[in-house]
């Protein structure tokens, strides 16, 4: 037990006695203002650990326990650091969108009445794993199941929890994912004999509200780069034929990448998608481009699926 001081210098302590060149340093979190080093200046609200090993610098934050190596706290990502031990400073790494990730699989099956039963699973990766970990640490085993319901309720409304699990949700040295079987009673929108069906989740949890404004006088920060992907299959039933299936869409800029796409399959079709974060920052100068980016990919987010049924589906 103790503070961010006491716990890096016990860790950095404890891994010199093995031979492990390492040091407790001073930071200031992302979430808070930038602190100039071009001259000596202790400043700071978090001090974190410097490793050094096989000519590699590697930040560990001992503070943290639901990460596990070799992430580090995401408000931790891309800022100045002092070490007063090594009489040096420079910048904390920032990881790629792929270290801090959450993939989300969907396999649903819908029957000739419009009920779907879906295989749900999302793993998670670096800042994204210990968050989310974190959480369901904090809730006590009974109300677990509500929350998950709760939650599946607003992805995906009206859906149930057949069965769920969280697998390292208690064992940081176990990958942590989230899964469940759910049902949907009556999944399609229904329009004649035109079903429309939308994509699960993502439109609740891809979001952009740092772009609602028309302008802004401040730029956007981000804690860390950061990955969301989604793959969802839908079988679809004996008569229920793809009438149509949105265009998919490949765009990138300095800022951020993203590719989304339909696919026909024997039994059905196939959504798949990708959102990477690839700066913490976006300057003002550069808001109403990263803006329209952000609502090209909404837009398409919105499209539907539509299914032509013949007469035993109807």
């Amino acid at each position: 037990y103790g503070d961010c001081t006491d716990k890096s210098i016990l860790l950095s302590t404890m891994l010199r006695e093995i031979g492990v060149e390492a040091y407790p340093i001073i930071i200031m979190t992302n979430d808070e203002e930038e602190i100039t080093r071009d001259i000596p200046d202790l400043g700071g609200n978090h001090a974190i650990t410097l490793i050094y090993l096989d000519g590699e610098k590697i930040f560990l934050d001992p503070t943290s326990t639901t990460h596990r190596f070799p992430y580090f706290r995401s408000d931790d990502v891309g800022v100045t650091y002092v070490c007063p031990l090594c009489r040096e400073w420079g910048m904390t790494s920032v990881p790629p969108p792929e270290d801090n990730a959450r993939y989300t699989e969907i396999r649903a099956a819908i029957d000739g009445k419009g009920k779907m039963t879906a295989d749900y699973r999302a793993t998670f990766v670096g800042s994204y794993e210990a968050d989310y970990r974190g959480f369901w640490e904090s809730q006590p085993e009974e109300y677990r199941g509500t929350i998950f319901q709760n939650w599946i309720s607003y992805v995906i409304p009206e859906a149930k929890i057949v069965e769920w699990s969280l697998p390292g949700a208690d064992d940081v040295m176990e990958p942590f994912s989230e899964e469940a079987i759910i049902e949907v009673s009556s999944y399609p929108a229904r329009a004649g004999d035109l079903w429309l069906i939308r994509i699960p989740e993502i439109e609740k949890t891809l979001t952009f509200e740092e772009v609602s404004l028309p302008e802004r006088r401040f730029p956007i920060e981000y804690t860390a780069p950061y990955r969301e992907s989604y793959m969802v299959k839908f079988i679809l039933p004996e008569g229920a034929n793809v009438e149509y299936l949105p265009a998919g869409i490949d765009i990138s800029n300095e800022y951020a990448a993203f590719k989304g796409d339909y696919q026909r399959t024997p039994d059905g079709f196939l959504f798949e998608a990708e959102y990477d974060l690839k700066k913490r920052v976006v300057p003002t100068a550069d808001y109403n481009k990263y803006r329209d980016f952000c609502m090209t990919i909404s837009r398409f987010l919105q499209k539907q699926t539509f299914l032509r049924l013949d007469e035993s589906c109807r």
